[in-house]
Order: C-alpha cells, then structure tokens, then sequence
C-alpha cells in the first residue's frame, strides 16, 4: 500500500527563516560594523571633496557645463560681431589683438575647487554669476583689452544700448624725476606734489560732444594732458585713443581723431601717430568638464 504523506511546506520555511535570520545576524555582527565604518567615511570623504554626494557633484557639474557651453555661444557670436577695431596711437610694437571677455568678475576660489570652496559651491557660484551675465548681457556687455608691459589696458566696454559714442584717451610711460617732482593744482589755492615710479597709466574719457568742441577749448584741455607727454617722459611714451563703446567705420573714427589732435594733442608731436587695426580674440575662458576622471569622481 502507498504511503502518501504530505510535505509541510510552513515547516520548512520556519526553519529556513530561522537559519537564514541566525546567519544574518552573524553577518553583521562580523562585516556590519566595517560596511558601516566604509559607507560612512565614503560620504564623509565626498562631503569634503565635494561639499555634498557623488549625485549631487554630478549633478553640479551637468549644469555647470551646461551652462559654460551657452557662455561660450554668445561669446562667440560676440566675436564674429566685432573681429576688429581701430586704435589711434604712437605705438609701433607688435601689439596687433585684443582680448575679448564677457563682464562676469570670477574670484581666484571661484576657478578651480579648494580647501573651504568645494566643487559644489564653486560650480553654485560660476553657474549663479554665467546665468546674471546672459540675463542682463545687454547691459553688462564684454571688455576688450590689450596688454602693454605689466599692464592690461581696458580699450572696449561693449553693451547693446543706444549710447552716445564715448571715446577713451589711455597714456602710458615712464616718469622722468621732473614729472616726480612736479606740482599737481588740487584747487586755485592748494598744491601738492606726487611722487611716481616705474610706468604709469592715465586714462580720460569723451563723450561725442566734448571731442567736437576740444578745438574751441584746445588751451584747456592741452595743459590738462600736458604733463602727461611734454618735457616729463622719455621715448617709453604711448598713447592709445579708441571709441570705448562701439566700433565705428575708419572714416568717421578719423574726423575725432582730427578733434582730438586739434584740441588735447595740440601740442604732441604726431608724425609717428598712425591707426592701427586690432583683432579681437577670446579671453581664456571657462572650461566644460567632459567626464568625471577629471573631477576626481570615482566609484
């Protein structure tokens, strides 16, 4: 006769959780402290990495290239507007460019991830700073500048409103001991003397309507610039007159020249004076992060 007998299936799995449940314990008794002590110091290393998790840095970074990469757009759509400009000036060196570069101030922690500036909050930060510039571009505009010895000399300040033209005047030599010793008017009734070394800058700006009327003022505004280029410099001295604000044909850029000449370069010896034409490159700019090596995000 057959004997049949029914297999209690609740039993077994009784015993099988019971074992299971005893190994379990076991387990973390013996790997679950260290797993833990892992897990932790891994989120304790990325929070000072990172200033946050994995996720978040990636995060961060997918953003932040985002947003480097629509930087870059206008940027260069900017360029393209503005290959070249003209610089009146005595200079005959080898300076033939100049930088191009949005106005958006990065601090040197905002560069590159440091102790007290994680990746987190320096991306934050570039990300807050790139998304103000293409909000207000129109207002805040791009500098353009060359460089002269130790020097950056701004000789652009592009923005899309509808200015008048506004034109920028730069100096730059070397004192000679007369120009050390020189009294500088303070008021009709206070004088005082300034002592310089090494190179130095002078800037001033005109608005259209006073470079017109320089001729009819040319005394005043000669002996204003006078001690800038006459009897106290050497042959170091240059100067660089550009319109600041917008890029206008040779043609029309050459009547305020003549303006200028006739009025606060009255008295500077220009047969050596020429306009130069520079072209416009890009100011070292931001970079994407194209994988995660290179943020140092592992696994």
């Amino acid at each position: 006769m057959k004997n049949n007998k029914r297999i209690d299936w609740g039993y077994y799995l009784i015993v099988f959780g019971v074992v299971t449940f005893t190994l379990s314990v076991y387990l973390f008794e013996w790997f679950g402290p260290g797993l833990i002590s892992y897990y932790k110091q891994k989120k304790e290393m990325e929070f000072i990495i990172y200033g946050g998790s994995k996720e978040e840095a990636e995060a961060s970074i997918e953003l932040y290239n985002k947003k480097v990469i629509a930087l870059k757009k206008v940027v260069d759509s900017t360029v393209k507007a503005n290959q070249s400009i003209y610089v009146f000036t005595n200079d005959s060196s080898s300076i033939n460019r100049f930088s191009l570069s949005p106005n958006i101030k990065f601090s040197k922690y905002e560069s590159s991830p440091a102790p007290g500036n994680s990746l987190l909050t320096r991306n934050k930060e570039i990300v807050e700073k790139i998304s103000s510039f293409l909000k207000y571009e129109d207002s805040l505009g791009y500098f353009g500048s060359i460089e002269k010895g130790n020097h950056t000399l701004t000789i652009k300040h592009y923005r899309n409103l509808n200015d008048s033209l506004v034109f920028k005047l730069i100096t730059y030599f070397k004192p000679t001991p007369e120009y050390n010793e020189r009294p500088i008017i303070k008021s009709a009734s206070k004088t005082h003397s300034e002592k310089v070394d090494s190179f130095k800058i002078r800037s001033f700006k005109y608005k259209e309507r006073h470079l017109k009327n320089l001729k009819e003022s040319s005394g005043y505004s000669a002996a204003i610039l006078r001690p800038y280029y006459k009897d106290f410099y050497d042959n170091s001295f240059k100067f660089y007159f550009v319109c600041l604000n917008r890029n206008i044909s040779k043609e029309i850029f050459q009547k305020y020249i003549d303006y200028l000449l006739e009025g606060s370069l009255k008295e500077l010896d220009c047969s050596n004076c020429y306009i130069k034409t520079l072209k416009a490159e890009i100011t070292a700019q931001l970079k994407t992060v194209k994988d995660t090596e290179s943020t140092g995000l592992t696994n």
